[in-house]
């Protein structure tokens, strides 16, 4: 971890550096803004009226503090009585399942990792996860206690059960794919591991998996997460859709069936 002390710094040295530091926050938010015409990719439509704000000044966190809070967060006493009440906002989006949507625009919640669903809302709360269509709801996120009970709540709602499979013509490549790339991280069952806060993907639609991993390829994605980028850029088209189809028909839980297309 680096640490800084402006003492060492002479006071042109300071202005060069904030001024680095300005060109370099445009440079982001132009790259951030820039849309791509795949409609995979796309979130929303591009002539949405919603915009996201940059948050006061003071309220994000540099990396490792937001790790620490999110840490923080997870170790408040579960509440999820108050989680539910807050869901029914989420809800009106996700479902009252957490299912999200099947085509993977609207992500799916059920069932994800505790640590996960925290850091996501930790990052969504703080401006550096832009979400134009969750700043009416911010308010809802807006300290620890909630997220802590949010996030209590939705990970342990029941699996959305059953998944969504692809065509199912290219099943071995898809399997040689995980194996060798996210059997790592996400375990031979796409369980996660939450302490290292990895998501679940066992039982993803394969829509949403597709979605995810071209959306993590895409420059324009404001975070991307450790190695995912690297990841796709190193998978064709092909592959990713294979891929996406193995992922959606591991089993999440005992039971499970999954739905044929």
């Amino acid at each position: 971890m680096r640490h800084f002390s402006l003492s060492v710094l002479s006071k042109p040295l300071l202005v060069i550096a904030l001024a680095a530091g300005l060109q370099t926050s445009c440079e982001d938010k132009q790259a951030q803004e820039a849309h791509t015409s795949d409609p995979v990719l796309a979130d929303r439509a591009p002539d949405s009226a919603v915009t996201i704000k940059d948050p006061e000044e003071g309220v994000r966190y540099p990396e490792f503090e937001r790790q620490e809070r999110v840490e923080r967060i997870a170790a408040l006493a579960s509440a999820q009585t108050a989680g539910k009440e807050s869901f029914g906002i989420c809800a009106t989006c996700h479902g009252m399942e957490g299912f999200g949507s099947r085509d993977g625009v609207i992500p799916r919640l059920a069932g994800q990792q505790e640590k996960v669903l925290i850091e996501k809302l930790v990052e969504i709360s703080e401006g550096v996860r832009h979400r134009p269509e969750m700043e009416p709801l911010l308010s809802h996120i807006d300290t620890d206690d909630k997220i802590a009970a949010l996030a209590s709540y939705i990970s342990a709602m029941p699996d959305p059960v059953p998944s969504f499979l692809g065509a199912g013509d290219a099943l071995a490549l898809g399997q040689e794919v995980f194996t060798q790339y996210c059997v790592s991280c996400h375990g031979p069952n796409g369980e996660g591991d939450g302490e290292a806060r990895v998501p679940r993907i066992a039982g993803w639609d394969y829509a949403s998996v597709r979605r995810t991993l071209i959306r993590q390829g895409a420059d324009r994605s404001e975070i991307h997460e450790t190695g995912m980028s690297d990841l796709v850029s190193m998978l064709n088209e092909a592959e990713i859709s294979a891929l996406a189809d193995h992922v959606s028909r591991l089993v999440p839980s005992p039971g499970a069936v999954a739905n044929e297309p």
